[in-house]
């Protein structure tokens, strides 16, 4: 009987628990991503994948912070810039009806001036960011940036015809901390690539 109950054998137990657990995630995710790239109505997909940004926010990737920081930069603080980042990238090239609003919260400066000078879209679903951290000032109230690798799922629309792709951009960013809100100032895009889905 003791050996029913033994430790290995509970261990032998969750790790297949977690394998299956992680099999059915993966399934799902491919499953949720052939369906994106065939779909005859595109618009279901972005109805339902949008995500909150806090939910975003866990899902961001940080790379190792640039050597001789002026401080350390705590969890608590990523999370927030992870955020105005986040709300950044929905405002920039929307055509939405809330998207000047999103800009005025998380843009000032010059990065709100240009919010939509460039490409638009007409949705794009955020789906992957790496951050990195180039510097923080000694009083903590600015931040600089790299976003190396960030990926949305867009969705453009001409003669009443709908397409997908992937788009795959990198950033720098300076951000400033303004009543307690990190907002991104200074926005540049170093590189841009565009993968058509389903064709």
């Amino acid at each position: 009987m003791s050996k029913l109950i033994s430790k290995e054998n509970i261990k032998r137990l969750l790790k297949g628990v977690l394998v299956v657990i992680v099999l059915f995630g993966l399934a799902l995710l491919a499953t949720t991503s052939e369906e994106a790239t065939t779909s005859e109505d595109t618009r279901d997909v972005f109805t339902e994948a949008l995500s909150p940004r806090h939910v975003l926010v866990d899902e961001v990737r940080w790379l190792t912070d640039a050597p001789g920081l002026a401080r350390n930069v705590d969890a608590n603080t990523r999370d927030k810039i992870a955020e105005a980042w986040i709300g950044a990238l929905e405002a920039i090239g929307s055509t939405g009806p809330e998207s000047q609003e999103i800009a005025a919260t998380y843009l000032a400066g010059p990065a709100l001036r240009g919010v939509n000078n460039g490409q638009q879209l007409d949705e794009a679903i955020q789906t992957e960011h790496t951050l990195k951290i180039e510097f923080i000032s000694a009083d903590g109230q600015i931040v600089s940036i790299s976003a190396p690798e960030t990926k949305r799922l867009a969705r453009y629309t001409a003669d009443e015809s709908e397409a997908l792709a992937q788009l795959t951009e990198s950033y720098q960013a300076v951000l400033i901390l303004e009543d307690g809100n990190w907002r991104i100032n200074h926005l540049v895009k170093l590189d841009s690539d565009l993968t058509w889905l389903g064709q």
